[in-house]
């Protein structure tokens, strides 16, 4: 019985070659997953090639296409698909997983496809399915296939949902399947900390690593992290603004999951029930969100929590809006920090 069926055209394009390949690194139970399931698929290999002639080493990867007949949140143009949440879905639903509906829908423009990309298009895509993002001041991107799977945060979000079919690494199904949230290589050490000097994952990714994995557990009653250093969990070596942003995050999804952020954190040191110099004093999501609101209050930065209700904080709302200090924070992490800071905020 054929396990797979190899693209049987080659292609090179902006500096990548796709070709065919032979062999996958998917594990026993996801395969056996995805031949049972009908419809079969197809794998291509892509060899991101260097523009500098002299570069000795090049990368290459596998993507596996799967045929995705489900019902999907939105109809878009050709050319247009679905990353984030919705791609995660449709990679779970494949490997045979119930999903909640996501509560964010992120899309993007690939060239391969030749999709229309003119300004009015996208930016009626972003202003009817991404509000949020179009709100500010972002919108749907541009990325070549190889592009956009080179730049992912984390392995399991390496999905895309393009014109009926799910593409994936098959690195991607197998953190799915385990439901493992682990950062790509090109995040990894890909933020400086001054405070320890070390090198380590984007603050902001850190703590979504932690919610995401929450939430996967909530959901299917298993999950795991791996690839954060243990140094990133002292609050001390990080902007208090992105633990902020999480917690709020994690509000906007339900008390359960903030419960369930804020007792991780307990276990991993971050905060605590009694007095330590290394941790957050906090003895509650609600307790956590407040002392959070106490230090940048203190630095010069409140922030204000718009997912906990009756919370008491007595700050500004007109000149420290979260827009503006993002924007402060962002730029710290730019400069102070080292970091190689991207748009990481539209797929949170």
């Amino acid at each position: 019985m054929e396990k797979y069926k190899a693209v049987s055209e080659n292609v090179k394009k902006d500096n990548h070659e796709i070709e065919p390949t032979s062999s996958l690194n998917l594990n026993e139970e996801v395969l056996k997953k995805l031949q049972n399931r009908g419809g079969g698929f197809r794998v291509e290999k892509i060899i991101r090639t260097s523009p500098d002639k002299e570069a000795s080493t090049n990368e290459s990867y596998s993507l596996v296409h799967i045929p995705f007949t489900e019902k999907l949140p939105a109809t878009l143009p050709k050319g247009y698909g679905f990353s984030g949440g919705v791609a995660r879905n449709a990679a779970l639903q494949a490997l045979g997983h119930d999903v909640m509906p996501p509560r964010d829908i992120d899309i993007v423009a690939i060239t391969d496809a030749h999709p229309d990309t003119t300004p009015a298009i996208r930016d009626e895509l972003a202003k009817k399915y991404m509000q949020d993002d179009y709100a500010r001041g972002h919108g749907v991107r541009i990325e070549s296939l190889a592009e956009y799977f080179s730049t992912r945060d984390f392995v399991l979000n390496e999905v895309l949902l393009l014109d009926d079919e799910l593409i994936t690494t098959p690195e991607a199904l197998n953190d799915l399947e385990k439901k493992l949230v682990q950062p790509t290589q090109y995040e990894s050490d890909s933020w400086r900390s001054y405070t320890f000097e070390e090198e380590g994952l984007h603050p902001k990714l850190v703590w979504k690593a932690v919610l995401l994995s929450e939430e996967l557990k909530m959901m299917y009653g298993h999950g795991d992290m791996s690839g954060i250093k243990e140094w990133q969990w002292d609050y001390k070596g990080m902007p208090l603004f992105f633990l902020a942003l999480a917690l709020d995050k994690a509000y906007q999804k339900g008390d359960a999951l903030a419960t369930r952020f804020y007792t991780k954190l307990l276990e991993l040191g971050t905060v605590s029930s009694s007095y330590t110099k290394e941790s957050i004093l906090a003895h509650s999501p609600r307790d956590l969100a407040l002392q959070i609101s106490y230090k940048m209050q203190e630095r010069g930065d409140p922030f204000c929590f718009q997912n906990i209700s009756n919370i008491e904080n007595n700050f500004a709302q007109t000149e420290n809006t979260d827009e503006t200090i993002y924007e402060r924070y962002r730029k710290l992490a730019d400069t102070y920090t080292g970091s190689k800071y991207k748009d990481i905020e539209n797929e949170y």
